[in-house]
């Protein structure tokens, strides 16, 4: 198990939207647990770190209202942590509800029913079309759907994006986004 530095601050949650004091886990430079607050300096290998460079480090934390885990993005100038800000479009790795639907993979064609993971701010672990899904107003986009990730089992295809349409917080229908495919690390959902 590989040690991290843990980066402390205020930050608003980008699912539940509570502010509230996290300890965001940072794997960069010399992990060493150590404890670090904005203002502090990073600890870097004197051979890791130009003085005069910029860094927005990833960092994983959780939130102590809704419990799920979300991105933080670290700002580090000339090695002095300056800022935490969590990033609204990479979330955590854990999904906060699995919708079983039907969709066919954008890569090898193949129709399945599978479970798509969201991660928008729903209390309910296990939905299906039909079902009420609380995303909140701001994670719905204008075209009144949210994100999901799917998985196709078949060797070589990649995880991809299912848009989910809502109504009134009611799952619509689904929909394979198959311009996008879901990148790891960080699960940065494309715009």
């Amino acid at each position: 198990m590989s040690a991290s530095n843990y980066v402390r601050g205020v930050v608003e949650c980008p699912r539940c939207g509570t502010s509230a004091a996290i300890a965001a886990e940072c794997k960069l430079g010399r992990c060493e647990s150590a404890d670090l607050h904005v203002g502090d300096e990073y600890p870097f290998e004197p051979h890791d770190w130009p003085p005069a460079r910029v860094y927005d480090a990833e960092a994983f934390s959780g939130c102590g209202s809704c419990k799920l885990d979300f991105t933080v993005r670290v700002r580090i100038e000339q090695g002095i942590i300056r800022a935490l800000t969590p990033e609204p479009r990479a979330i955590g790795w854990h999904p906060d509800a699995v919708l079983t639907a039907d969709v066919t993979c954008p890569e090898c064609g193949e129709p399945a029913t599978r479970e798509i993971q969201l991660f928008c701010g729903s209390t309910r672990l296990e939905l299906r079309p039909g079902d009420r899904y609380e995303a909140g107003a701001r994670r719905i986009d204008a075209r009144g759907s949210i994100r999901g990730r799917a998985v196709c089992p078949t060797r070589g295809c990649q995880d991809f994006v299912v848009r989910v349409f809502l109504r009134d917080d009611v799952i619509r229908s689904v929909a394979v986004d198959p311009d996008q495919s879901w990148h790891a690390p960080g699960l940065v959902v494309p715009a």
